[in-house]
């Protein structure tokens, strides 16, 4: 065997294990950065306590609004987030996506996390997200978007989706076009009993976690008791406080329900804090 070809066994074998390396393991925010860079996306470097984390906005293709993505120092998983309606009631929540973020207080959560999260951006009641994610051929391209974005480095990652309020239908249609999806997480955001049955369709036919959380006595909150109901699930009831909030915790296989006490907030106020407060592990 020459020595030129002994090289080329090599260098593929080498190749071969990197490449390997990389759709198992963890890869670091400055690969996905870089990548997100020659996609013409503007990243920065942010410090939260003492994690550091990149943050960098632009657009895909596929999607024609603004996308924010939010890089811990070494990922393994990617998160999509779907915001709710802007209502004009808390500027701060509807100026633009960075001002979101740090009204809801996530930095550190996403920076001490493993997840890439991915916050696409919509105008008025999710207008966009109803115009432009509402089938199996849009979600296809929104995805394709995002992994041509980043140099294809999140694609073989675990797929979590998580939404807000309105947000929460463009979770509902994302199910039922078949997308693979590993966990789920809606924060009050079940309005519809099509919603309620698309995300139960889902817990039933697939294998992922699914996460529920709203405040007792609103609309979403009567949906999600509906939903384990008809589950018909062994679940353990704890009471935990999160925040100085009382919450009741009902944990069952591959689901978590959090259900909020309002307390002395307004409903709206508590609408918006429950995501500040259960968007980690809890």
């Amino acid at each position: 065997m020459t020595q030129k070809k002994l090289f080329l066994i090599l260098l593929i074998s080498f190749l071969g294990q990197a490449s390997a390396q990389e759709a198992c393991g963890p890869i670091s925010s400055t690969v996905v950065s870089n990548a997100l860079r020659l996609s013409s996306f503007i990243c920065e470097k942010k410090t939260t306590g003492s994690c550091e984390y990149e943050e960098c906005l632009g657009k895909i293709s596929g999607y024609s609004k603004p996308v924010l993505m939010m890089l811990p120092p070494s990922m393994t998983s990617v998160r999509v987030h779907f915001h709710g309606h802007k209502l004009n009631v808390f500027p701060e929540y509807d100026k633009n996506l960075k001002s979101m973020v740090k009204a809801f207080g996530l930095e550190d959560d996403i920076c001490q996390s493993s997840e890439a999260v991915i916050f696409p951006e919509s105008s008025g009641k999710c207008a966009d997200y109803d115009l432009e994610l509402k089938d199996a051929a849009n979600f296809k391209r929104f995805f394709a978007g995002i992994n041509s974005a980043t140099g294809n480095h999140l694609k073989e990652m675990p797929v979590h989706v998580s939404a807000h309020s309105g947000g929460g239908r463009t979770v509902g249609r994302m199910l039922e076009a078949g997308v693979k999806v590993d966990e789920v997480t809606i924060f009050d955001g079940i309005y519809s009993e099509a919603l309620k049955n698309q995300i139960k369709t889902w817990y039933k036919r697939e294998d992922g976690q699914l996460n529920l959380h709203s405040i007792k006595g609103q609309t979403p909150a009567n949906y999600v008791a509906v939903m384990v109901k008809e589950l018909d699930l062994k679940l353990t009831e704890t009471n935990p406080t999160i925040q100085q909030i009382p919450y009741k915790k009902l944990v069952g296989p591959r689901i978590r329900v959090l259900n909020r006490e309002s307390g002395s907030d307004t409903a709206i106020k508590a609408h918006y804090d429950i995501v500040s407060q259960t968007w980690g592990p809890n």
